[in-house]
């Protein structure tokens, strides 16, 4: 429930009316990609309690880490993970370099990050290699639970 991350499904890229769209095929056995099974923790290579993940067109693979108050990039094929999002240490807080506890996360063709920083009460926008977000949603008194973002409409609902 917290700390694995299991792909059962195998990612394939095709081009439809000059639109990248995902195809999506089942995967019987799954593959760990990210976590320790049974070993929740800080290090680059732990998770503690996942919430939400995304992919990007290069399939990096991208991590809420709830308790941890972080986003993990893992980029394919690596087991360790690096902090885009939030205090690497796990520190919480309300400052535009911290998140309270992710619960969604979305990442765009432009490897802009939108994260669901559900106690903060905020939607945060994390440009490529930034060290601080941006709010772009949110009035710090509704939980803002998730973040979904349609390829058809090129919209963001929270």
């Amino acid at each position: 429930k917290f700390i694995l991350v299991q792909y059962f499904i195998s990612i394939e890229l095709i081009y439809v009316f000059e639109d990248r769209i995902a195809r999506l095929r089942w995967n019987r056995t799954g593959i760990t990609v990210a976590g320790i099974t049974g070993s929740p923790g800080i290090n680059s290579q732990q998770l503690y309690h996942t919430s939400g993940i995304a992919l990007d067109w290069s399939n990096n693979l991208y991590v809420g880490d709830r308790y941890n108050n972080r986003i993990q990039k893992f980029l394919r094929g690596s087991t360790n993970g690096s902090t885009i999002s939030g205090d690497s240490n796990g520190l919480s807080g309300t400052a535009l370099n911290r998140l309270n506890q992710p619960t969604g996360v979305y990442v765009d063709e432009n490897e802009t990050l939108y994260v669901s920083d559900v106690n903060n009460h905020r939607v945060v926008q994390w440009s490529p290699g930034s060290l601080t977000g941006t709010i772009i949603a949110g009035n710090g008194k509704r939980k803002l639970k998730k973040v979904f973002f349609s390829l058809r409409t090129s919209q963001l609902s929270v």
